[in-house]
């Protein structure tokens, strides 16, 4: 298959690096043990038919063509083996020969200009669905899947979340862009482990009590003034309410397993009400506190650059059980009282440094 190889870099005056990976900004591929090509990634070539994949479409098991002028897949049908696929950045406008892949397990079709998913209820494999920026403005707009366990839908214009009954086995679901300003429809969503719905309208939380095994929830980016609505949430692990002009802090209590916090950009003056036996992360950057005064014994990491502190007492620090990293820059700190513990380590300058769970 090094010929193969060749004659694609000559083609199109391309280089291909072989890796078991894929490598950002990178045209790469990857053989199995018997030297056949089993993945392909192509970024912004000039590849338009797919007919020049026929020499090693029937080994090949991943392949991403992002951005290759492709506006039909003709030929598809021939890439038997094929378990993901990428098309995002292609006028494709028609779809109907995907059907054919019965191994597929991952289709991102993002930024293609669809409107509606019609046929793939028989692709009994097909766990991952990626709709990303597409003009489905409707979910009604897809197709039944019953195996599908994630659903990208990120800045298709969705308004209302209807339909996802059809859809019993979801665990991740993203909705986040989208002109949504009522959370309803999740009644039947009882294996959802994660949902966004960053970056949308939304004024309340509510219809969210049904979600019992959700994990990870995404609500940065809205209007939301109030915290409520997540009482049933027990399995809880991660929130974002980043971006919101919340003020006060509370309705938290029952989210016993809540290990990640983040609450930058609102309009919160009090750290209280904190569910502190499981919290490890805390970022309440860019608010309007002004003191500390709730114990957080468990925590790894305290953010709270840029809010009003003028002085920090390091009293409660000695309750922290193991290492923690405390974030202070730009606030107008004139005193920090007594001797900070050496698990303890307080950032007063800004630096690079990047939370991860930051929207």
């Amino acid at each position: 298959m090094s010929e193969f190889i060749k004659k694609l870099e000559r083609d199109f005056n391309i280089e291909l690096i072989e890796s078991n990976l894929p490598i950002e900004d990178k045209h790469t591929y990857s053989v199995d043990m018997f030297g056949n090509i089993v993945a392909l990634y192509l970024e912004e070539v000039k590849l338009q038919h797919l007919h020049r994949l026929s020499p090693i479409a029937k080994h090949l098991r991943v392949l991403s063509l992002i951005e290759c002028e492709i506006k039909n897949i003709e030929g598809i049908k021939t890439f038997t083996r094929l378990e993901e696929l990428d098309l995002s950045r292609n006028r494709i406008s028609k779809l109907e020969e995907i059907t054919t892949l019965s191994c597929l397990k991952k289709l991102v079709l993002g930024c293609i200009d669809i409107n509606s998913i019609e046929g793939l209820e028989c692709l009994k494999c097909l766990k991952v669905l990626d709709l990303d920026g597409n003009k489905i403005d409707n979910i009604d707009n897809i197709c039944a899947i019953p195996s599908l366990k994630t659903l990208l839908l990120n800045g298709c214009g969705i308004s209302q979340i209807t339909g996802l009954e059809r859809f019993p086995r979801l665990e991740v679901l993203d909705l986040g862009n989208n002109p949504i300003a009522g959370i309803k429809g999740f009644e039947k969503m009882n294996q959802l482990r994660e949902l966004s719905l960053s970056s949308s309208q939304i004024t309340k939380i509510e219809g969210l009590n049904h979600l019992e095994t959700l994990e990870t929830l995404d609500l940065s980016s809205n209007r939301i003034l109030q915290l409520q609505g997540l009482n049933n949430l027990s399995q809880l692990k991660e929130l974002n309410l980043a971006y919101n002009p919340i003020e006060q802090i509370k309705g938290l209590e029952n989210l016993l397993n809540l290990e990640v916090l983040i609450l930058h950009f609102n309009e919160i003056r009090k750290i209280e009400n904190i569910p502190s036996h499981s919290l490890k992360y805390l970022y309440l950057s860019c608010n309007l506190i002004e003191e500390i005064d709730e114990e957080l014994i468990f925590l790894e990491e305290l953010h709270l650059a840029g809010n009003q502190i003028k002085e920090f007492d390091t009293e409660w620090l000695y309750k922290i059980k193991g290492k923690c990293l405390i974030t202070l820059a730009h606030n107008p700190l004139k005193e920090i009282k007594g001797r900070v513990p050496d698990n303890i380590t307080i950032q007063l300058k800004p630096s690079e440094y990047t939370p991860p769970f930051l929207p």
